[in-house]
């Protein structure tokens, strides 16, 4: 007698969506679904459905930077400056943003690279110096510098060069979150309208978030690195003007109107 074999429920196969909580409040579910919009977590912390991220990364800004751009100032702000240091096959970058003090809001003032072969110290000295009194003279005192950790040597030396111009900033070591950190909380910044550019001030990061790529080959997510595919000195300096407040703009944004 042949005995039939029982099909196995394969649990594995099943997932369960945020929909299926009924402990979450509609106003909750309705948020999160507005935050991870058009993005890879939507799939997997809306719809339970895990899936490799590829593709463009940043798809609200690639599909349509006029929705961030803007020629008003946001107000009550602090003004931090992020810098990362080029090498052979990358280049020097620079970003003022401002962030919200309720932290649910940061504004990217201006952006700017100078390639690094050729260009000797006090060049790119001078070039950090005139970017901040440009800054300072348009929007106010800047409180707060963080230089890529790497390169001790450098930020020693631009502290020198910025005490001898008058500039009483202290440089700072950058934090260096990790990038799929990064990728998470500038998508939900842009999402719900809480990331906005100067307009006409701001193009090297918005081009490098236009064109910024996921790695599909990475086993966490995070963009290609290979030099020539985007910017991502532009992302991160642009990173390090604003992660030392990560966790609690991770925290309020969109908890604070």
């Amino acid at each position: 007698m042949v005995q039939k074999e029982e099909k196995k429920l394969d649990v594995y196969s099943q997932y369960y969506t945020i929909f299926d909580n009924a402990f979450l409040a509609k106003e909750v579910v309705e948020n999160l679904c507005k935050e991870y919009q058009g993005t890879v977590y939507y799939n997997r912390y809306i719809l339970g459905q895990w899936c490799n991220a590829e593709g463009l990364i940043f798809q609200q800004i690639a599909n349509d930077d006029t929705r961030f751009m803007t020629k008003e100032v946001q107000m009550n702000s602090i003004i931090s400056i992020g810098i990362d240091w080029g090498g052979n096959k990358s280049k020097h970058s620079i970003t003022a943003t401002k962030i919200n003090r309720s932290f649910n809001k940061v504004q990217c003032l201006k952006s700017d690279t100078l390639k690094a072969t050729g260009t000797n110290t006090k060049q790119v000295f001078r070039w950090i110096v005139n970017f901040i009194k440009e800054i300072q003279d348009k929007y106010g005192t800047v409180s707060f510098l963080f230089a890529d950790s790497a390169e001790q040597v450098l930020n020693n030396s631009l502290q020198g060069e910025l005490q001898a111009n008058g500039l009483n900033i202290k440089v700072q070591d950058s934090v260096k979150i990790a990038i799929k950190d990064r990728i998470e909380l500038w998508n939900r910044l842009l999402n719900l309208d809480k990331l906005s550019f100067m307009e006409n001030e701001t193009k090297t990061i918005v081009e490098a978030l236009q064109t910024a790529l996921y790695d599909d080959k990475a086993k966490e997510d995070r963009w290609i690195d290979d030099g020539e595919t985007s910017d991502i000195d532009s992302l991160d300096s642009f990173n390090y003007s604003f992660e030392y407040w990560f966790e609690q703009i991770s925290y309020y944004l969109g908890k604070v109107a």
